[in-house]
């Protein structure tokens, strides 16, 4: 058998080019570093079945959404009813149920319709127009309410997602190169780091509760001020003060303005929460109001009216 010169040519071409490209991978770092600067430097990354590392996956603790979502129910029911002054005898939780009991029953209709306004229309694909509360009255001075399977399911949907961008952050803290994170299934989320050898320190760094604040800004230089990052680098001189710390907050989603559909988030304070945002807003108009994630500030808008 009698092969072309042409063809020996091209093979001889791409065994040459393949054994270069190929070639910093089987060099230490200080041979690379004295390589020619026209031939290639860029290493294979191996993955976790070669190079080894950490395997998590981490899930939804669905018992402990569902009690910090009746705690805040629990508190934004009685603020509603006191807001609007219909009088009750009391307002406990009792299991996954919030039960109000009414002095008056004449009052039930009216307060049927305030304690509505607490629901949210369920986005899932699957259930699209429900809403993610039931309010029930099964007697005359009695009202009870509790999350639909619907919307419990959305807030489960909701945790994972906000959970993905928290996750991503604090890999990057690790410096592991090529990470896999995703979702698998409708509560967990898969990560993988190949060449980190220590998954307990990485199930703390993950497994740690995200803290959000949000802050006034100041003067570079002047005492109580810190300069933070955002996620582009740019550094903004942030108060030390914490105006309004993010345990206050109990719903934060992605939506559309209805008018221009512009992206914007929407979210829900506490009771405690509502009011010092409203104070807040209302003594700061035209200031910059820092939103700050994991010493990261997320935005810096400025508070153009009081939001009260």
């Amino acid at each position: 058998m009698r092969n072309s010169r042409w063809l020996v040519a091209t093979y001889i071409v791409i065994i040459l080019i393949g054994t270069l490209v190929a070639l910093p991978n089987i060099l230490s770092p200080s041979m690379l570093a004295r390589m020619p600067s026209w031939l290639p430097h860029t290493q294979v990354s191996l993955g976790l079945d070669l190079r080894g590392g950490s395997h998590l996956v981490l899930e939804v603790d669905r018992a402990d959404l569902i009690n910090e979502r009746l705690q805040s129910l629990l508190q934004d029911s009685r603020r509603v009813l006191r807001d609007k002054r219909i009088e009750t005898s009391a307002i406990r939780r009792n299991g996954d149920n919030i039960t109000v009991t009414l002095r008056d029953p004449a009052a039930r209709d009216n307060a049927v319709t305030e304690l509505r306004t607490l629901s949210n229309p369920v986005s899932l694909a699957t259930a699209i127009g429900q809403s993610d509360l039931n309010v029930a009255t099964p007697r005359d001075n009695t009202i009870t309410l509790n999350y639909t399977d619907a919307g419990i399911n959305q807030y489960i949907t909701n945790a994972v997602e906000q959970s993905l961008e928290i996750i991503r952050q604090r890999v990057d803290q690790v410096g592991v190169a090529e990470p896999t994170i995703q979702r698998v299934g409708s509560d967990r989320v898969l990560v993988q780091l190949p060449g980190e050898q220590d998954p307990s320190r990485l199930r703390q760094l993950l497994g740690s509760t995200a803290k959000m604040s949000f802050h006034l800004l100041g003067q570079q230089g002047e005492p109580g001020v810190t300069m933070i990052p955002d996620e582009q680098g740019q550094q903004y001189p942030v108060l030390d003060r914490v105006e309004l710390s993010g345990d206050h907050l109990t719903d934060a989603r992605a939506a559309f303005e209805q008018q221009s559909q512009r992206p914007i988030v929407s979210f829900r304070f506490d009771s405690s929460g509502a009011a010092r945002f409203a104070q807040i807003t209302q003594a700061n108009v035209g200031k910059p109001f820092a939103i700050v994630l994991d010493n990261k500030v997320l935005s810096a808008p400025v508070i153009q009216t009081p939001i009260t």
